[in-house]
């Protein structure tokens, strides 16, 4: 049985590319978002939370400006972060 969140998403062949450079996403101001951190390592984006150390995921791209976080099995669900483009940059939905 396949799981809802596989029904979901669309094949790969059909994603539509990220708006940004992935870089772009890593240097969303700090203030911004507050106790979340976006960085690039090793080509991937990953997203932590400064209240819990333990809270670190790899944000895998799903489609334009939305990214899936995959945190493991002892942290939780996976997660969808959509980033928006304002006028004062970049910010997480």
């Amino acid at each position: 049985m396949v799981a809802a969140a596989e029904r979901a998403r669309p094949p790969l062949a059909t994603r539509i590319a990220s708006v940004l450079a992935l870089a772009k996403y890593a240097a969303l101001p700090r203030c911004l978002v507050r106790h979340i951190s976006i960085a690039l390592e090793n080509g991937k984006l990953v997203m932590r939370f400064s209240h819990s150390p333990s809270l670190t995921g790899d944000l895998e791209h799903f489609q334009y400006d939305t990214f899936i976080a995959r945190c493991g099995p002892r942290a939780w669900a996976d997660a969808y972060v959509t980033f928006a483009l304002k006028p004062t940059g970049l910010s997480i939905k």
